[in-house]
C-alpha cells in the first residue's frame, strides 16, 4: 500500500499549501488518492467545500494523542482500501508534538513510523544561504535516534535555479541516501489570511481568532504569504518529480492492525442534524 509523509523541518514550511497541490495534480492525472493530516486539524471553514446537506470531505486525522497505533492502523487500511496512493501532511516539525514530557506521541515521526511508510521532508530554503546548511540539516533528521525513514527532501521556496543541484550533490558528497525530488520556486505578491491554514491546537502559532476559524469583529487577524491554487498547482507539475514521489510511496510496508475498526452501528433509523458554520465546523469524518 504505497504511502507518502510530507514532513516539515518545523512549521510554516509550506507543507499544507504542496500536499494540497500534489493531491490535485495526482488526481487530475487520474491517480486515486487518499488524504490524511497528522493530529486533528483545525482547518477553515469553507462551506463551498461540500454539496447542500453534506460535510464536507476533508483529509483524515491520524492523531497519536488520540489514537493507539492499532487503531491508527486500522483507521489508514480502511480510508486507503480503494486508494494507490495515500499522502499524510504533517504537522509542525516532524519531531513536534504536544507532549510536555519530550517524547514524540502525537507528532509526524510518531505517525510516519506507525505506519512504516517514507517521510520526504519540506524545506524553506529562505533561511539559507548556501546548499551546505540545508544539507547539514537533512543529515540531522536522519541521524535522529529512531527516526523514521526520511527518503527525499522538498526544497521550497526556492529563489537560485542551481541549489537543487547543489543540496543534491551535497547530500551524496556526505553519504545521505536521500533524493531531492523537487524545488519549488517561491512566488510574491500575494497575502492571505492566516485563519485560513491549517494548525495543530497545541502549536505555539494557535490562538483565539486562528484555532477557531473565527473571523469575529475586532480580532487581529494576522496575514501571511499564499499564491493562488491553480498557480500551486503549475509549479508542482513543473519542478517536483511525481514519478519518483510515487516510487518513494511504493516502499512503504504498512502493517496490517491486529483488529479491524469496528462496523457502524445502525440499531436506530433517526434525523439528526448537524451544526456547521463558522462556530461549529471541525468533524472527523472517520
Amino acid at each position: 500500500m504505497a504511502a507518502i509523509v510530507l514532513g516539515g523541518v518545523h512549521g510554516g514550511v509550506g507543507k499544507s499549501t504542496l500536499a494540497k497541490a500534489i493531491l490535485e495534480t495526482l488526481r487530475s492525472q487520474g491517480c486515486r488518492v487518499s488524504s490524511y493530516t497528522v493530529g486533528p486539524g483545525l482547518d477553515s471553514f469553507q462551506c463551498s467545500s461540500s454539496q447542500p446537506g453534506q460535510l464536507p470531505q476533508e483529509a483524515v486525522g491520524l492523531d497519536g494523542w488520540l489514537l493507539t497505533q492499532d487503531a491508527a492502523r486500522a483507521c489508514f487500511h480502511s480510508m486507503s482500501a480503494e486508494a494507490e496512493l495515500s499522502i499524510i501532511e504533517g504537522c509542525l516539525g516532524m519531531f513536534d508534538s504536544p507532549s510536555a514530557d519530550g517524547s514524540e506521541q502525537g507528532s509526524t515521526a510518531q505517525i510516519a513510523q506507525w505506519l512504516q511508510a517514507p517521510v520526504v521532508l519540506v524545506v524553506d530554503t529562505q533561511a539559507f544561504n548556501t546548499a551546505r546548511g540545508i544539507v547539514a540539516l537533512v543529515k540531522g533528521y536522519t541521524a535522529v535516534d529512531g527516526s523514521p525513514s526520511v527518503a527525499g527532501v522538498i526544497l521550497n521556496k526556492v529563489v537560485t535555479q542551481s541549489l537543487a543541484a547543489e543540496v543534491q550533490a551535497g547530500l551524496e558528497q556526505s553519504a545521505v541516501d536521500v533524493r531531492v525530488i523537487g524545488a519549488v520556486p517561491k512566488v510574491e505578491n500575494s497575502t492571505c489570511d492566516s485563519s485560513t491554514k491549517s494548525t495543530c491546537p497545541w502549536s505555539p502559532m494557535s490562538n483565539s481568532s486562528t484555532a477557531f476559524g473565527s473571523t469575529l469583529p475586532g480580532l487581529v487577524q494576522q496575514h501571511q504569504p499564499c499564491i493562488d491554487e491553480q498557480c500551486m498547482v503549475e509549479l508542482v507539475q513543473q519542478h517536483i518529480d511525481l514519478q519518483q514521489l510515487r516510487a518513494l510511496a511504493a516502499t512503504a510496508a504498512v502493517p496490517r492492525p491486529q483488529a479491524p475498526l469496528p462496523p457502524p452501528v445502525r440499531t436506530f433509523r433517526v434525523s439528526m442534524g448537524v451544526a456547521y458554520d463558522e462556530a461549529f465546523h471541525q468533524y472527523f469524518q472517520q
